[in-house]
C-alpha cells in the first residue's frame, strides 16, 4: 500500500486512504484469506484517520479489542442498505455505525491509555436527543450548557468522547442527513433546503455538504438520479 508492504495478520484491520496505489496477496505460508470491507467518505473521517495514524506510528495494521464486533458493525452497514432503502433514518443509522468503527479503531491505537467505561451520563443522552429533534434549529454550545446546567467546555469534552464529534459536528450531521433524502426525493431548491434546515444562507449550506460529502448539493442530486 502506498508503495510499503504489510503482513495484516488474523484479527487485524487495515485502514487506508483508498485513492492510493494498493494490492493485496495471500501470505506464503497461508493457505487462503478472508475479509470484510467498508468503502467510506465524509467530513469526519479523515480527522480520525489523521489521529488513527499519528498515534500508530503512522502504519495503516492494527488490531482491534474485539474484532468480531467489528465485523458484525460492517454486517449491520450491508444489512441496512440491502433494501435500496436511502432515506433519513438509514443514513442516521449508517453514520453511527460508521462512527463506531471509526471510534474502535482509534481507541487500538491509544495504547498508552486504560480502557475506561462506555456508559453515557444521563445529562449527555439528554443533549444527544435534544439535538436529533432539534437538529433544524440554531443550536449553541452556550445554550446546550445553559439548558443542561453543566459547564460548556466539560460538556463539549465529554460529548466528543462519547459520541466521537461536537455538538455542532453531529447537527451538521443530521442536516446533511436529511438533506441528502431531500436531494433525493424532492425538487427542493439549494436555498430551500439551506432554510429547511435552519441554516443562514445558501452558500454555508454548499460548504457544510460539501465538506461532508466531498461534493456539492448540486452534483449529488445529479448523480443520483445519473447513476453511473
Amino acid at each position: 500500500y502506498d508503495g510499503v508492504d504489510y503482513r495484516v495478520p488474523v484479527g487485524s484491520f487495515f485502514w487506508i486512504d483508498c485513492q492510493k496505489p494498493q494490492y493485496y496477496v495471500t501470505a506464503p505460508d497461508a493457505a487462503c484469506w478472508a475479509m470484510a470491507c467498508l468503502h467510506f467518505h465524509g467530513g469526519v473521517s479523515k480527522p480520525y484517520y489523521d489521529s488513527f495514524m499519528a498515534q500508530n506510528s503512522y502504519s495503516p495494521v492494527g488490531t482491534l479489542a474485539d474484532p468480531e464486533a467489528a465485523v458484525g458493525l460492517i454486517t449491520q452497514m450491508t444489512d441496512i442498505y440491502a433494501g435500496a432503502c436511502y432515506d433519513f433514518a438509514t443514513d442516521v443509522r449508517a453514520a453511527a455505525i460508521i462512527t463506531a468503527l471509526l471510534t474502535a479503531c482509534l481507541s487500538s491505537a491509544l495504547v498508552s491509555c486504560e480502557s475506561e467505561s462506555h456508559d453515557v451520563p444521563p445529562f449527555l443522552q439528554k443533549v444527544h436527543s435534544y439535538i436529533f429533534e432539534h437538529y433544524t434549529e440554531r443550536i449553541t454550545l452556550d445554550g446546550l450548557a445553559a439548558r443542561f446546567l453543566v459547564n460548556k467546555f466539560y460538556l463539549q469534552k465529554q460529548f466528543r468522547q462519547l459520541f466521537g464529534y461536537t455538538t455542532v459536528e453531529y447537527q451538521n450531521l443530521l442536516r446533511v442527513a436529511k438533506a441528502k433524502e431531500l436531494l433525493r426525493k424532492t425538487n427542493m431548491s439549494v436555498s430551500d433546503l439551506s432554510y429547511f434546515l435552519g441554516l443562514e444562507s445558501a452558500s454555508y449550506f454548499i460548504q457544510m455538504f460539501k465538506k461532508a460529502e466531498g461534493t456539492t448539493p448540486h452534483q449529488y442530486r445529479m448523480g443520483w438520479k445519473n447513476p453511473f
